[in-house]
């Protein structure tokens, strides 16, 4: 009786450890990868091209998450990086496309007030742009402030 309830306690033990050690590779394997969302689609009257925006997470104990605008024809799956910057926050009401003509884009932005505190300089580390094409493909970029300030 002894050795029988010895043994189910180290298959329940063994089967325990094994299912902890699974997730626990899971877990570590799955915050590895960059995750892409994507926050908004516009397309042109002619609907032939769509901009997108994305945010991409970047996985924990990595970098700043980023926002990328990216335009692609509509039987492509990708598209076209046009505007890339740092943006830590989760309130993307500022962001907007608006197609002034079916070669025309302009892009409305805002800031991220990710840290606690109104610091000018940390703030414009937190928002740094690193690309903001003013051409794609015949098609005029223009960038507007909304002057929008999200927080986390």
């Amino acid at each position: 009786m002894i050795n029988r309830i010895l043994k189910w306690s180290l298959v329940a033990i063994g089967t325990l450890s094994l299912a902890i050690v699974a997730l626990f590779a899971f877990l570590v394997l799955d915050s590895g990868r960059d995750k892409d969302h994507l926050i908004m689609q516009s397309a042109p009257l002619d609907g032939k091209l769509i901009a997108e925006l994305h945010q991409v997470i970047t996985p924990m104990h990595g970098g700043p998450d980023t926002l990328y605008v990216a335009i692609r024809t509509t039987q492509e799956s990708y598209g076209e990086k046009i505007y890339s910057r740092t943006y830590e926050c989760n309130d993307f009401s500022a962001f907007r496309f608006e197609w002034n003509s079916l070669h025309d884009l302009t892009i409305h932005y805002g800031e991220c007030n990710a840290s606690p505190y109104d610091n000018p300089q940390m703030n414009a580390s937190e928002n740094k742009t690193w690309q903001s094409d003013a051409e794609w493909h015949g098609i005029t970029i223009h960038y507007s402030d909304t002057h929008h300030k999200a927080t986390r």
